[in-house]
């Protein structure tokens, strides 16, 4: 696991405790949680630094709406979603 995979998976560890107090305000349900995410993992990291690339929100709602539809898929690798969504964006934006 490169540096930048690590950076990654401490950001998706770091958010999922926050994005779960409101996913329970709303009562279990938050159909646009990759806005969400998006946007605090925007706020929260240097995309640059983390990506080596730019990166726009648009781009990371549209990834993390895949990714999860992968992620659920019966055939995905058990994985813990930290590690499966670096893994993914990490490899979305290597050169």
């Amino acid at each position: 696991m490169n540096i930048r995979h690590r950076q990654l998976v401490e950001l998706c560890k770091k958010v999922s405790p926050t994005h779960h107090s409101v996913w329970l305000r709303q009562d279990g349900a938050d159909p646009d949680w990759p806005l969400w995410y998006s946007q605090w993992l925007m706020a929260h990291t240097d995309s640059v630094h983390v990506l080596g690339s730019d990166i726009i929100v648009s781009h990371l709602i549209c990834f993390s709406a895949e990714a999860d539809r992968e992620y659920v898929a019966p055939d995905n690798p058990q994985q813990k979603w930290p590690e499966y969504y670096a893994e993914k964006l990490i490899g979305l934006y290597d050169d």
